[in-house]
């Protein structure tokens, strides 16, 4: 259940634009995936059009912006790109876009940050860390295998990071076309993500934060071990529906611009709940990551699908752990970590 109204308007194909209301359009530029693409949206600005994220770094769509900008309504030109989050369909063009049209970048400085540190991952990614990681999970070292190369699918989707960048960060407002669109910091889903609210117009860009149909990754990443970004998520998620308005029109990254928010919000804390809850009833005895997977249904998955499935999986129990819920162990054999309830003493007989 969404809990979501859709806006009636058919979805633009990929390099062309459609208006959602007077002075804001909705793109959409390919993404080379199951999840084939990744709406644009663009805010007459006093000089352009300010867009909201820029789509992964390919040469279909480095063709299509060409001939999205030389089509754009008015004027025929990027007055400032936004960059929400640090995943490569919302970052992998902006350095391309900033050297071709020569446009202003805005970022926060959490997201350029980890982009920063992501470019570098790239040149040389250790596949001694990434065994490390999986195989702590109890995956099989043939299948560590796989998931190393699988890490490696995304890499050419980001193209070079934007070498001049202008930092946002929460509570801050900017100036587009005459109105103030307010910035909100969230995390969890990345590590800093980025939305714009139009207070007045109760408009929501949302980027990955909410969307209609799907529950973004919530992972912990081998780059940051030590994370707990399921605790970030519920606390950017409940931040976010205490503002946010049912009748605002959100504008997400992925799927149908749509309303009820604050719904939708309460049904994606309803979802990770009923994976803990479903978790919690599993690990009365020992179990690893790998194990815990496939009580969550993401056994059979491959590829990139089965390296975020256990990122999810170790997110979800990082947080019972870090709750006090839930009790590690470490084996002395092979380095894996096994998880359980973290039961109260039997009483003596």
């Amino acid at each position: 259940m969404t809990g979501s109204t859709f806006l009636q308007i058919d979805p633009p194909s990929p390099g062309q634009w459609i208006q959602v209301s007077e002075g804001l359009l909705w793109a959409r530029m390919r993404i080379p995936a199951k999840l084939d693409h990744i709406n644009i949206y663009l805010v007459e600005d006093d000089d352009g059009w300010f867009l909201v994220d820029t789509g992964p770094d390919t040469l279909v769509n480095r063709d299509l912006w060409r001939e999205l900008v030389t089509g754009l309504p008015r004027r025929a030109k990027l007055s400032r790109v936004l960059v929400t989050h640090s995943h490569p369909d919302h970052i992998g063009l902006a350095g391309w876009l900033q050297a071709e049209l020569g446009v202003p970048i805005y970022i926060s400085s959490g997201a350029q940050n980890w982009a920063l540190r992501e470019a570098e991952e790239r040149k040389g990614r250790s596949a001694q860390a990434v065994a490390a990681f999986y195989g702590r999970m109890g995956v099989h070292p043939e299948e560590v295998v796989h998931l190393h190369a699988a890490l490696g699918q995304m890499d050419p989707l980001f193209g070079p990071v934007a070498s001049e960048v202008s930092l946002v960060q929460a509570g801050g407002m900017m100036r587009i076309g005459g109105r103030d669109w307010e910035l909100w910091v969230g995390s969890g889903h990345s590590i800093e993500h980025v939305c714009l609210y139009q207070r007045a117009s109760r408009l929501l860009i949302a980027g990955d934060q909410v969307l209609a149909k799907i529950t973004p990754l919530v992972g912990v990443s081998y780059m940051s071990p030590e994370g707990n970004p399921l605790a970030d998520w519920f606390a950017s998620l409940t931040d976010m529906q205490r503002w946010l308005p049912n009748d605002a029109l959100v504008l997400p990254a992925h799927g149908q611009p749509f309303y009820g928010g604050a719904r939708r919000i309460g049904a994606v804390l309803e979802h990770h709940e009923s994976s803990l809850a479903t978790l919690r009833s599993s690990l009365v005895d020992w179990c690893t990551v790998h194990e815990l997977s496939h009580v969550l249904g993401w056994g059979g998955l491959k590829g990139m699908a089965r390296y975020m499935a256990l990122d999810e999986t170790l997110a979800h129990i990082t947080y019972l752990v870090r709750r006090g819920e839930v009790v590690e162990s470490p084996s002395t054999i092979g380095g894996v970590y096994r998880y359980r309830l973290d039961l109260p003493p039997s009483a003596p007989s």
